[in-house]
């Protein structure tokens, strides 16, 4: 079970998270300092979810579950002023699942912008791990993360939009980073050439990265195929193959936001492959150009057997079972400790008593009693006779 502090609840709260056998409940702990609206929306990725929210006495406020897979929504008019607590759980069975809570007067910047998947968020420490392990693709490029709180307020692939995207990106802080930079490091060598591409890794591999975002808000992803995110910063109407990719996805064929361009290698929302092309144009669709393992951070995305090329699927490939192998957390196996014999001790024999030789008594002297002596007799005095004197 995992209990999150959020604090004071005043902006929207976003996060993708697990809940199942091994952690059956996540506890969202926040607190209002003024009554108003209050939403929340979650989303079992394959299964149900149940949400319940308490007050800080432990009446339950609201409680549902969602139906299947589908988003679950309760909206509360005037949520008043105190401490509650949203319970998330999984009644059905194990999944994946995001999770949105939006005061009054915030917007949630996901539904905001029409995506539905192609995000990830950090989890309570805030410290997104970023794994380069594949290289596939001939390109030089740059890759970067960057917070979509605030971004729903830019037309979706606009000049705008990326320009804002890259700023985030080059202020190396919670808005965001650049992650990988092709032309001068190099991705887990590993797994060179063993994902069904020639060998185009080159650059010294600087093993996983370590990079602060702000938990709460979700983060994008964005290739630069061919370039760096300075140029876009300095060209944001760049085209060909100096145009960004995102990870966001829509399932709207008119979006800017492409489905599919990063697809799920192991279904946990951990290591994730995506394209060095658009994929609605001359995608080869063997999702090996880009391939990385994040910790510290959970993603949605669409599942890779869904969108690879089945004569392309690199994960049935020993090279592809390596590295799925190497990206699966590894359940640790505990061991019961070895009972150390303990070797029995001989029966301690108690001692035997030694026989005290009786001692002849004592002959006492007798003491002769002191003889008894009388006090003397008081001899009375006789009285002298009163002599009369003489009559004159």
């Amino acid at each position: 079970m995992s209990n999150i502090s959020i604090g004071n609840l005043n902006d929207n709260y976003f996060s993708i998270d697990f809940a199942g056998k091994t952690d059956p409940t996540d506890t969202y702990r926040f607190n209002r300092l003024n009554t108003g609206s209050f939403r929340v929306t979650a989303e079992g990725f394959t299964s149900v979810v149940g949400m319940q929210l308490l007050d800080s006495q432990g009446k339950v406020v609201k409680d549902i579950e969602t139906n299947g897979t589908n988003s679950g929504t309760f909206s509360i008019d005037n949520l008043g002023a105190t401490n509650y607590a949203l319970k998330i759980s999984a009644p059905a069975r194990d999944t994946n699942y995001q999770i949105s809570l939006t005061p009054d007067g915030k917007v949630d910047p996901l539904t905001g912008l029409g995506v539905d998947s192609g995000f990830f968020s950090p989890d309570a420490t805030g410290q997104v791990g970023f794994d380069w392990l594949h290289d596939g693709g001939n390109y030089q490029g740059e890759v970067a993360i960057f917070s979509v709180q605030g971004m729903e307020k830019f037309a979706p692939g606009s000049p705008e939009f990326i320009k804002e995207a890259a700023r985030r990106a080059l202020s190396n802080s919670i808005f965001g980073h650049v992650v990988i930079s092709d032309p001068t490091e190099g991705a887990n060598p590993l797994f060179n050439g063993s994902l069904g591409e020639a060998n185009y890794n080159q650059g010294d591999y600087s093993g996983a990265k370590t990079f602060a975002m702000k938990p709460g808000e979700g983060f994008a992803v964005m290739l630069v195929p061919n370039g760096t995110v300075q140029d876009l910063f300095n060209n944001p109407n760049a085209g060909g193959d100096k145009r960004p990719l995102l990870s966001l996805s829509s399932l709207n064929p008119d979006d800017a936001f492409l489905s599919g361009q990063i697809a799920d290698v192991t279904g946990s929302g951990k290591a994730f492959a995506m394209e060095d092309q658009r994929v609605d144009q001359g995608s080869d669709k063997d999702y090996n150009d880009l391939v990385f393992n994040l910790t510290g951070a959970t993603g949605k995305a669409v599942s890779i057997d869904k969108v690879i090329d089945p004569n392309k699927d690199w994960t049935k490939l020993d090279g592809g079972k390596k590295l799925i192998e190497y990206v699966t957390p590894k359940t640790p196996v505990v061991t019961p400790p070895v009972a150390t014999p303990i070797e029995p001790k001989p029966p301690v024999t108690p001692p035997v008593a030694t026989p005290v030789e009786p001692k002849p008594p004592v002959a006492i002297a007798p003491v002769e009693p002191k003889p008894i002596v009388e006090p003397p007799v008081a001899t009375p005095v006789e009285p002298k006779p009163i002599v009369e004197p003489p009559v004159a």
